[in-house]
């Protein structure tokens, strides 16, 4: 029977056969499109993979090409300006690259055919850039209509892309020690001035302690060697400690030790014992006076005696002279406490300083000549003879009051005549020779010192003034003598650290090899860790020249130049030399320690080392001069 709206149950078989197959279908194309996007994103992300790792290789190309051009090129770096050298570094840099890139694009023609580097017959640019530190970055710019071509292994997938900048750091401190290096090379004149205070502390030394100062080419190149390290220090925070102890010898140890110590006289001591001394001159000035003014009041007492004025008038006359007479012995006994209060100034001083020492006993000796009494010795004699001579006319006077009239005439006179011979001018009573030279003709002179004072004769106040005055005088020459020859006080070596020291007077290693080779395998530890640079130096030193400049030098004796001080009774000891170095073709070389990243040739091959900024330094001289002053005889030779 048939109904409307009913479906046969054939037809509702055949409809969802259908339905089932659609749905089958359906989902064997999903499956077949999610693995076909799944293929392809794989293919992409192994391409965009490959892509990176040539941008990789490309910035490794030129980083390897910047650093051999640095190595070359700085192992000549004195045979450019900066600007030069960059240029340089760059012209090989670029060349580097363009090798380094047709590699890289054979390599990878050869090896992977999904990938191709298409380089037209342009050559690269290349150029650096200082960064942070000193270190250098690196751009390349790839030749022009470069293309790096990829494709999938089943060729459904190409891309292209088109090769440009290329940029990456370079880990070499180059432009930190080329800036270095121009330091040291522009300021090398410090070196003479530290080999100059180094030379002049043994040349004191040697003088005062052992009285012989050695011209030594041994000791010399030594003490070279040792401040050319000190301006190293200065300039690169380390030095080539390693090679200069090779040749520093105990002298120059005990130098660099710090175990010399130049003493010259002080000026402000000098200063001081001229107040002494011219207070002295004051208080015999003073007594001078006194008796002038006793002079005219003998004067004043003869007068009375003529004119007949009464006992009492005549009496109060004498009293002026008496008192005068007084302070004239008041005055001469400060005159002597003035000149002891001197000796025990220079006693004291004399404990740490030879300079003092000596002069005191030039004072309170008879170093000159035993003829030649000390100044002690003169103004001892002087004031207990004008003392006692000035005590004598005092109780004259004192005796003269009382005594009758007509005998005073006669008995002033003679006290007139007495005061006149304390004022009257020195006479010698002898005389000694001293030997000294003349710096125009270059002649042995003799100077005739003479002898006014003794211990029986020339006790006057003009005597004991001439020696005041002759103290004052060569207390004079004693302080321009070191401004005129340039003696220095208070020296010590600039530069030179407690650690620098240490590494410079250390035992040196025994190195039996290509010390420069070595460096750039194990370069030594920096002694400053900032910047952390190694130092190499080669110091051709081809001869070391002396050059006496005093006069017994000039005229061929090892003695130095005796310049006497009579009134001192002190002899100053004159020697001077000049020394030069005579300095053939040499290496400074200094090493970036710190990164050792570039590709460096040695006796082993090709290693990693630090890059090294080399340096050849054409001939030079280098010259010092040296003066010596001593209160001790010395050679030098």
């Amino acid at each position: 029977m048939k109904e409307m709206g009913f479906m046969p149950f054939s037809v509702v078989g055949v409809f969802l056969v259908v339905l089932v197959l659609g749905m089958a279908g359906h989902s064997a194309w999903a499956r077949h499109q999610r693995a076909t996007e799944t293929i392809g994103g794989s293919e992409a992300s192994e391409l965009r993979k490959i892509m990176e790792e040539v941008q990789a290789n490309l910035r490794s190309a030129l980083k390897r090409s910047v650093q051999r051009a640095l190595v070359d090129v700085c192992e000549g770096a004195q045979d450019f300006n900066d600007d030069e050298r960059r240029t340089e570094i760059e012209i090989a840099a670029a060349n580097n690259f363009s090798d380094e890139i047709s590699a890289l694009a054979d390599a990878y023609s050869a090896n992977d055919g999904r990938v191709r580097v298409e380089i037209s017959a342009e050559r690269p640019i290349v150029w650096i850039s200082e960064t942070e530190n000193g270190f250098a970055v690196a751009n390349g710019m790839m030749p022009r209509n470069s293309h790096l071509i990829l494709k999938s292994l089943n060729n459904s997938l190409e891309t292209e892309c088109s090769l440009g900048l290329v940029r990456t750091f370079v880990d070499s401190r180059y432009f930190l020690l080329q800036d270095r290096m121009n330091d040291f090379i522009e300021n090398k004149g410090t070196v003479n001035d530290v080999w100059g205070v180094m030379e002049y502390l043994r040349g004191w030394g040697e003088a005062w302690v052992g009285g012989h100062v050695h011209l030594d080419n041994k000791i010399d190149r030594a003490l070279f060697q040792a401040a050319w390290s000190v301006h190293e220090y200065s300039s690169f925070g380390s030095c080539d400690y390693w090679g200069a102890a090779l040749d520093l010898a105990d002298a120059a140890k005990d130098v660099l030790a710090g175990k010399v110590v130049v003493s010259p006289i002080d000026g402000s001591d000098v200063a001081e014992m001229k107040k002494f001394v011219g207070g002295s001159l004051d208080e015999v000035a003073g007594a001078e006076k006194n008796l002038d003014n006793v002079l005219i009041v003998l004067r004043e007492a003869g007068d009375a005696l003529l004119e007949n004025l009464p006992f009492e008038n005549f009496r109060r006359i004498l009293s002026d002279a008496a008192e005068n007479i007084a302070g004239a012995i008041l005055k001469i006994g400060k005159a002597e406490e003035k000149f002891s209060a001197l000796l025990g100034y220079v006693l004291k001083k004399s404990d740490n300083d030879v300079m003092m020492y000596s002069i005191f006993d030039g004072l309170t000796g008879r170093l000159l000549d035993n003829d030649l009494p000390s100044p002690k010795e003169q103004v001892g004699w002087c004031v207990q003879g004008i003392r006692d001579a000035l005590s004598e006319i005092e109780n004259e006077i004192e005796n003269l009051s009382g005594e009758a009239m007509e005998c005073a005439e006669n008995i002033l006179g003679a006290i007139r005549g007495k005061i006149e011979n304390l004022r009257a001018t020195p006479v010698a009573t002898g005389q000694v020779v001293l030997e000294s030279y003349d710096e125009g003709s270059l002649e042995k002179t003799e100077n005739l010192v003479p002898v006014y004072v003794t211990e029986n004769s020339g006790k006057t106040i003009s005597s004991v003034k001439n020696v005041f005055d002759g103290l004052a005088q060569n207390l004079d020459e004693l302080l321009r003598l070191p401004e005129k020859m340039g003696i220095k006080e208070n020296v010590e070596i600039p530069g030179l650290d407690g650690i620098l020291r240490e590494k410079l007077t250390a035992d040196p290693l025994e190195i039996n090899f290509d010390r420069e080779n070595f460096y750039k395998i194990l370069p030594p530890t920096p002694i400053s860790e900032n910047p952390g640079i190694s130092v190499y130096h080669e110091l051709d030193i081809e001869n070391v020249k002396h050059e006496r400049g005093d006069i017994t030098g000039r005229l061929g004796l090892s003695e130095a130049t005796p310049i006497p001080l009579p009134f001192l009774n002190i002899t100053i000891y004159w020697g001077q030399w000049k020394t030069t170095v005579c300095l053939g073709d040499s290496v400074e070389e200094v090493l970036d320690f710190e990164n050792p990243t570039a590709l460096v040739q040695s006796n082993l091959g090709q290693i990693h080392g630090p890059l090294a900024y080399r340096w050849e330094i054409p001939d030079n001289k280098f010259g010092v001069e040296v003066v010596v002053l001593s209160l001790r005889p010395f050679r030098i030779g």
